[in-house]
């Protein structure tokens, strides 16, 4: 049976321990997904970002190159109408300023650039309202004349180079966020790859353990179930022998009654009708078959009593030991077994839950044995005790008498076993093996230490259970 596979806690921890790793597992993993998709859309924004940064610059660019435009057909035609339109060309240019600068506000060199670019800006504008006033104040010749030295021609290469140096930066942070974006695209490409891959392999690796564990305790669960059947058809076979046994028994002693009492009457009238007919060795044998025919009767009565046992229903009820054993006690200081000098100190006794004549039974046949074997002390000492523990009650009784060896204690609670000689501790060897069954039949247990001339201690053990009905 050891061979066999039993479930065991470290297989049910090992399940609980994988399943936990695998939702671990898809937690990285999930996280790691979540944050890489994460990484991926912020590159994305910026790259995004840098577009409109680099469309926002072109449009100032091309509102420089309509204000210029429109001054150069003002200057040209004198048409008031060009002014209106300058006008709303350089707010135009205002906007899309304003707007280049809100988008680069967290790039603070870029922001430097943007600096310089209206300062040339301004100087520029400034330059573009002079030529305007001097096309309206001095006429097309002074206008003319200006342009040749037009401080805004001469503002157009530092304007260009502010601007190209702009665009060139943005360039090259676009180049940067693109490379940026690739690697967060493969990394969450990987990512959501890898993601499905382990969670298959785990699912597929947790899947083949459970198909295993599930696999050995269905089959120990056979063989447990197969066992349970051997062990169920024995126990009715053996239930079944105990049944014939107590019955045998039973009869046995029952019929045997009738022809031992025919005996040991036949021999009494004998003895007493023909006594004068027999010699002295005639009488001598014939009250040996008297005797032996009242031996004979006795260990029937005992046998009886032994089988009865098995088919006797427990009456269980909360049990005062204490009043048990104080009653027991004085009922067998009035009998043989015991003497004047005997001393019989009762400790105090836990309760518990039992049938309470057949736990009478054992203290009967524990104290009886206590007394017979210590009367020959001096002063015969008898102790009686009990200790609960976590699981059961252990009661005792301990004497001084005459002990016995531990390597025969195994013989003590056989039927019709005796450590002792009959002739100076009669008795018919079977009170020691009732109260042992008696004990067994409360789901307990009965030992027992001596040694030599030097007394001895019974124990018996009665599971701690809940209380039924009290005694009354």
């Amino acid at each position: 049976m050891s061979t066999w596979y039993r479930p065991t806690d470290w297989a049910d921890k090992l399940l609980i321990a994988s399943f936990a790793l695998a939702v671990a597992a898809f937690g990285i993993m999930a996280w790691y997904s979540w944050r890489q998709a994460e990484r991926y859309a912020s590159e994305s924004h910026r790259v995004s970002h840098s577009y409109e940064v680099m469309e926002a610059a072109r449009k100032v660019e091309a509102a420089i190159g309509a204000a210029v435009s429109v001054q150069r057909a003002y200057l040209l035609s004198g048409d008031e109408l060009w002014i209106l339109r300058l006008d709303s060309e350089l707010s135009h240019l205002e906007t899309a300023l304003l707007n280049l600068r809100f988008l680069t506000l967290e790039e603070p060199e870029q922001q430097r650039r943007l600096d310089a670019l209206e300062n040339r800006l301004r100087e520029w504008r400034d330059a573009l309202m002079d030529n305007q006033l001097v096309r309206q104040l001095d006429g097309f010749e002074a206008a003319v004349e200006r342009g040749r030295t037009d401080a805004v021609a001469r503002l157009a290469a530092p304007l260009d180079a502010s601007l190209e140096e702009f665009e060139h930066e943005e360039r090259n942070l676009l180049r940067e966020r693109r490379l940026a974006e690739a690697a967060a695209r493969r990394r969450t490409a990987v990512a959501f790859v890898a993601l499905p891959a382990s969670a298959m392999a785990l699912l597929g690796w947790l899947f083949l353990g459970i198909r295993k564990e599930v696999g050995q305790r269905v089959t120990a669960e056979r063989s447990i179930a197969a066992l349970n059947n051997s062990l169920e058809q024995r126990a009715t076979e053996l239930e079944a022998a105990n049944r014939e046994l107590e019955s045998v028994s039973y009869t046995a002693s029952h019929d045997l009654r009738a022809p031992l009492r025919a005996i040991a009457s036949f021999s009494r009238i004998l003895h007493e009708e023909h006594r004068e007919q027999l010699d002295s060795e005639g009488q001598r044998l014939l009250r040996a078959v008297e005797k032996n025919a009242g031996k004979m009767a006795g260990l029937l009565d005992g046998l009886l009593a032994f089988s009865r046992l098995g088919r006797v229903p427990l009456k269980k009820r909360i049990i005062d030991h204490n009043d048990l054993v104080q009653r027991v006690v004085e009922s067998l200081l009035a009998t043989d077994d015991a003497t004047p000098e005997t001393r019989v100190q009762v400790g105090r006794l836990p309760e518990c839950s039992g049938d309470p004549v057949l736990l009478g039974e054992v203290w009967s046949h524990l104290l009886r044995n206590a007394m017979k074997f210590s009367r020959d002390r001096v002063q015969p000492a008898i102790e009686v005790g009990g200790a609960e523990h976590e699981q059961d009650i252990v009661y005792h009784v301990r004497d001084n008498g005459i002990g016995f060896d531990m390597q025969h204690s195994a013989k003590l609670f056989g039927v019709f076993e005796r450590l002792h000689q009959e002739q100076q501790y009669p008795g018919r060897g079977l009170g020691l093996a009732i109260a042992h069954r008696i004990v067994q039949r409360h789901g307990g247990r009965m030992w027992a230490e001596g040694r030599p001339d030097a007394g001895a201690t019974f124990y018996f053990s009665l599971p701690r259970t809940a209380p039924l009905v009290p005694v009354g």
